[in-house]
């Protein structure tokens, strides 16, 4: 017993010591050592941090100028010139199309008949904003693209497959634009176009292809052939094909196409 006890205390002895040692260390360090602060709350530690979380929902692929409700089915048609809308152009400044081979894209032009303002509210979607904000826009070449001898910086829109289209309107279209007064334009797959007769849009692909979709109202009074006018210009009339038609209603019915020339044909649709 004697030696168990001698034992214990010695034991107990050492561990106060080792206590006694531990406080005393803790005593005469510098407790910065021994703290951190989060790099986005500390202070006077260098540069401040800047975290970017950016949006990349398909929300991101809407207009971003939009009348209200879906915005790929409404008709946005609210363009007001008394608005300054932000976007890859000038709202101030005129623009021209260049339609040059390798080219086919806006400039700059103090004659020009597009007005920068209303290319703004009519093409941009809110990734394109976002892209303006951050980088100053989605840049074909940073280092520049040489076209003909020439250096030019080619900024490029938002290219969305053509289910993610959106349509615009504006009733003195002619006044900022060659687009004809209250003519709708559809856009998609990276490009922009006119509504043509029989209610199409067309988007052409290449100078020898193009696309787009008719959609007519068809009753007992209105079975007739509509005009559909072609976008490029064609040295021969071209093949046409006209695919099955949508679903509405119980009546089955095939589309006919007539009359191609270089400049366009005609279509209806008629039940079996």
């Amino acid at each position: 017993m004697s030696l168990f006890k001698a034992c214990q205390k010695v034991v107990y002895k050492g561990l106060l010591l080792s206590a006694s040692l531990g406080l005393s260390n803790i005593a005469l360090a510098n407790s910065g050592n021994f703290t951190a602060a989060p790099p986005f709350v500390a202070t006077q530690v260098g540069d401040p941090n800047v975290v970017i979380a950016l949006d990349i929902s398909g929300s991101m692929k809407a207009v971003a100028y939009a009348k209200g409700g879906k915005w790929s089915e409404v008709l946005h048609d609210d363009f007001s010139p008394l608005t300054s809308y932000f976007g890859y152009f000038d709202s101030k400044a005129k623009y021209s199309y260049d339609r040059s081979p390798n080219k086919e894209f806006f400039y700059e032009d103090a004659s020009g008949n597009w007005d920068g303002n209303f290319l703004n509210w009519m093409l941009m979607r809110r990734m394109d904003v976002v892209r303006k904000v951050l980088v100053g826009g989605k840049i074909t070449d940073r280092n520049g693209t040489f076209i003909n001898g020439e250096k030019w910086y080619i900024v490029e829109g938002q290219n969305e497959p053509a289910d993610f289209t959106f349509r615009k309107a504006y009733s003195k279209s002619s006044t900022v634009s060659p687009l004809s007064d209250g003519k709708e334009v559809v856009i998609a797959e990276g490009e922009f176009a006119e509504v043509t007769g029989g209610g199409a849009s067309i988007v052409p692909l290449s100078d020898k292809v193009e696309i787009g979709h008719v959609q007519i109202s068809r009753s007992k009074d209105n079975q007739g052939w509509f005009d559909v006018k072609f976008l490029n210009t064609y040295s021969a009339p071209p093949s046409v094909v006209a695919t099955g038609l949508s679903y509405n209603g119980s009546h089955q019915a095939v589309a006919s196409v007539k009359d191609i020339t270089r400049t366009g044909f005609k279509i209806r649709i008629s039940e079996w």
